[in-house]
């Protein structure tokens, strides 16, 4: 046998023996496993995610209206009083969710249509948010090609940029009381004083379930002294005062308190506000 004969069957031999590896590969796939299968269940995910969107949306025009109408302050104690002392511990009893959590769905209802919502999503919508007005339709336009992480970056350029230029930066509206025209701002209080207040009268706290380390989710309502409950409050010239129950070697149950100023807090800290019933 010639070699040229010999290297044609070698490769008649090489070739079939791909095609039994193919025909074994596509046989390990169970029944119903197909390109079209993949394709609608890609595609009611994606149906399915618009209309998550479309609910956060609407969900957040719901809490500016219960907001904007101060519908919170109807419910009362026993006593006949106010059952909550702020928005913010109405959202944490009532909502579950923290108010940082409402007033940012509120802020993109009202900034964004439903179609935008649907479009881009909230959570690029939520870092859009954090720029000048002016400045938001250049971010929109490209957003929808780019995943959150690059969206983010295009936000911090932009806020540098405006913070060149002097702009004010971008605070939240909703919820915000608005400094009257001609009236100045309170003095910061001196660095080396502090004064912690609070306003006279008793208050019910909410005690909630210390997280896991690098858990993110909602805060979760304590049950019991396992739970390792804690709680926060807010204090006067931007101080939060932070409170636990642990267990001493005793036995006895001891309050843990701990006072900070509001610019020495992570992002997450600064977030969880004061919870009352």
């Amino acid at each position: 046998m010639s070699a040229a004969k010999a290297e044609e069957k070698t490769a008649e031999k090489t070739a079939e023996k791909t095609a039994i590896v193919k025909a074994v590969a596509a046989e390990v796939l169970p029944p119903g496993v197909t390109v079209t299968a993949l394709d609608k269940a890609v595609n009611a995910i994606h149906t399915l995610k618009g209309e998550s969107s479309r609910s956060m949306w609407r969900l957040g025009s719901k809490i500016h209206e219960l907001f904007e109408k101060h519908l919170w302050k109807a419910r009362q104690s026993e006593a006949g009083k106010g059952a909550y002392t702020s928005f913010n511990g109405f959202c944490a009893a009532e909502l579950g969710m923290s108010a940082a959590n409402a007033y940012k769905m509120m802020d993109i209802s009202q900034a964004f249509s439903e179609d935008d919502v649907m479009k881009f999503g909230p959570s690029k919508l939520g870092l859009i948010l954090e720029v000048p007005e002016a400045d938001r339709q250049k971010l929109l336009d490209v957003a929808e090609k780019k995943s959150k992480r690059e969206v983010a970056a295009d936000v911090q350029k932009v806020k540098k940029g405006a913070a060149k230029d002097g702009a004010t930066p971008t605070k939240r509206k909703t919820g915000r009381k608005e400094m009257p025209a001609g009236k100045p701002r309170a003095a910061a209080p001196s660095a080396d004083k502090i004064t912690v207040a609070q306003i006279e009268g008793n208050r019910r706290m909410l005690l909630f379930k210390r997280p896991e380390k690098g858990d993110t989710s909602e805060p979760k309502p304590a049950k019991k002294l396992a739970d390792q409950p804690y709680g926060s409050m807010d204090l006067a010239n931007g101080v939060r005062m932070f409170f636990s129950v642990v267990e001493a070697p005793s036995g006895q149950l001891v309050l843990q308190v701990k006072t900070v100023r509001q610019e020495a807090l992570s992002w997450r800290a600064k977030s969880s506000k004061i919870r009352t019933v």
